[in-house]
């Protein structure tokens, strides 16, 4: 199994994430592109908890981890996610569930998972605290990365309803990959919110300064 691990690096060696010269996961270049640290927004009265700005390196880096289902880039997504949630976890004393946003089905079919449900899960371990799917799409809403703030959360108004109603109404951290205006984590709380849920905080991977 070595010798043929070793084959295959040789054959095709490992390439950066962030720049695509021979390196991995990152070269040291693409490295300083990608510290972790403590950012915090609000939608509304809800603080964002993120970890890494997004730019052109952090860009490839998601798209290798969503489209291309490249590990490598899944790990570093999940290491950021790591880091906020932990921050995120000093600010309650209680143990909430960890509710992923949901992929549009769309999205599912032509990846062939649903990205940020399987990094939750992945997650979940991690600090301790289970995963919920509650949240699911109830309409089909346009691709996002075309459209402007304002058009952003009207293609989402009233796009995401609760999966089912648990016995027990928790206190949720919702999680993602990335923020950009706000619309979808925005959606995502009043769901929640409406059922009687209290939204502790929502932690993401990226965020996107200022939001756009």
């Amino acid at each position: 199994m070595q010798f043929l691990t070793s084959l295959q690096e040789l054959l095709f060696p490992p390439h950066c994430l962030g720049c695509g010269l021979p390196s991995a996961p990152l070269c040291s270049r693409c490295k300083n592109s990608f510290p972790l640290d403590n950012h915090q927004i609000h939608i509304g009265r809800v603080t964002v908890y993120s970890a890494v700005n997004y730019n052109a390196v952090t860009r490839r880096i998601l798209l290798a981890a969503k489209e291309d289902g490249v590990r490598s880039a899944d790990d570093l997504i999940v290491s950021a996610l790591h880091h906020s949630l932990l921050y995120a976890m000093r600010n309650t004393d209680n143990q909430p569930i960890l509710v992923p946003i949901p992929s549009a089905s769309r999205a599912v079919r032509t990846r062939g998972r649903d990205f940020v449900q399987e990094i939750s899960k992945r997650l979940s371990p991690l600090v301790g605290l289970p995963v919920q799917n509650l949240l699911r799409h109830n309409r089909m809403v346009n691709d996002q990365s075309r459209l402007d703030a304002s058009g952003r959360f009207k293609n989402l108004d009233g796009a995401i309803t609760l999966t089912k109603r648990p016995i027990r109404v928790h206190e949720v951290f919702l999680i993602d990959d990335l923020v950009t205006t706000g619309a979808t984590l925005n959606e995502a709380v009043r769901t929640l919110e409406v059922s009687g849920f209290k939204v502790a905080g929502a932690v993401t991977a990226l965020v996107s300064l200022p939001l756009r």
